[in-house]
């Protein structure tokens, strides 16, 4: 349903369209404000300018009515001829009246209902062929056909990825597929415009991948003591790779370097695949690479595979002992998750969240995710929230002195 709606301010009308839908998990109107801010915050979508004099009680006035409207369902419309007119405080309040009681009124167990419908995006902080890339790919099909809509992903490799997803309209279509390299995104880009933690939500984590410590083929090292031995040795001059200093695997480097109390160099790479390479072609030296690649690189002797960053030895790679079995008291855990805007209604957080769970229990999904060697993970959307917290805080106090 469309029509344009003629809404009075105490002075000056606002013109703008409204667009309701039967499922109600949106509501697109012309508010007094109209400023791009509020339109963000609750989903709403200003079409047309704002001519309406800003008053607080006209802006108020607006804002609930729009924002029942999106969460209770109240779908209403207004022709040119048959206008809602506010021409007294009196009509304000009566206006308030029915919102309020509107909301309060309406079941909020029915405000994910029907979610989605319309197509999904899943955006990837980082470039393609990463695991962060393929999960979301296997997330967004095993969705797309459980909820019966297109999901796509979206590659945006670098911190402009994540800005995006912080800076989108709030309802849901928009989510974002990421490693725990999240945590740090605030410790290592100084300045951002959005606030890692507080500005997003999680639904949760899908997998945890091991990592293992590869390196270059010609490095005169053939185990953690003397990969250790040799960095200790050459100070500043040993270099590790990553597909940039927001991913999981330069969380990983930037923990074995504090840990061991190495000097060694960060060299980052635009994707995993990449930073693979530089390590095979002598580029750089050493590499905390997900199994399902260092496995493969080790088999055919292109790398060397130093030390597993897990609690027990992968059972794929018996040979490889893990940091603890090397000496060094180090494990890792590699996870990737599902995040969303902050301000998401919390109905449909856990709507997707249910849903993804469910996915992830299926013999399908834990072939899929078998056969990229990484471990099924779930979580309800608070759990999530709290890793993503603690750990934030966890690494941001590690490493204080983390760079580039």
């Amino acid at each position: 349903m469309q029509r344009d709606v003629q809404l009075y301010g105490l002075d000056q009308p606002v013109w703008g369209p409204v667009i309701g839908e039967p499922h109600g998990t949106r509501f697109f109107g012309a508010h007094a404000n109209g400023s791009q801010v509020y339109a963000e915050r609750y989903g709403l979508l200003c079409r047309s300018g704002i001519s309406a004099a800003q008053l607080q009680s006209g802006f108020i006035a607006c804002g609930i009515f729009a924002f029942v409207a999106e969460h209770c369902r109240v779908l209403m419309a207004y022709q040119r001829n048959s206008c809602c007119q506010w021409e007294d405080p009196m009509s304000i309040a009566r206006m308030l009246a029915v919102a309020t009681l509107a909301l309060f009124a309406a079941p909020a167990s029915g405000w994910g209902q029907g979610f989605p419908s319309q197509r999904v995006t899943i955006v990837v902080p980082f470039g393609a062929g990463s695991v962060t890339d393929i999960m979301a790919r296997i997330v967004a099909d095993e969705t797309s056909k459980r909820w019966g809509q297109q999901v796509i992903v979206e590659n945006r490799p670098g911190i402009s990825g994540t800005l995006a997803v912080a800076k989108a309209v709030p309802d849901g279509y928009t989510l974002m597929l990421t490693s725990n390299g999240h945590t740090v995104a605030g410790l290592v880009n100084k300045n951002l415009a959005f606030d890692p933690v507080k500005d997003f939500a999680g639904i949760t984590r899908v997998s945890s991948a091991p990592l293992d410590l590869i390196v270059n083929p010609e490095v005169p090292a053939k185990d953690l003591k003397e990969v250790i031995q040799l960095a200790k040795a050459r100070p500043g001059t040993l270099n590790f790779s990553s597909p940039g200093p927001a991913s999981t695997t330069f969380i990983a480097a930037a923990l074995f370097r504090h840990a061991a109390a190495v000097d060694i160099v960060h060299v980052p790479f635009k994707s995993a695949p990449e930073a693979v390479t530089a390590v095979m072609r002598g580029d750089v030296q050493m590499y905390f690479a997900p199994f399902n690649l260092s496995k493969e690189m080790a088999e055919a002797g292109k790398v060397r595979a130093i030390a597993a960053a897990t609690a027990q030895r992968i059972p794929q790679m018996p040979d490889v002992p893990t940091f603890r079995e090397a000496g060094l008291d180090y494990v890792y855990d590699s996870w990737f998750g599902l995040m969303t805007q902050a301000a998401v209604p919390r109905q449909i957080v856990n709507k997707i969240n249910q849903d993804v769970v469910a996915i992830l229990q299926t013999p399908e999904m834990k072939a899929k995710l078998a056969a990229q060697f990484v471990v099924g993970a779930a979580d309800t959307p608070e759990q999530f929230d709290k890793i993503i917290r603690d750990e934030t805080a966890r690494l941001s106090d590690i490493l204080k002195d983390i760079s580039q």
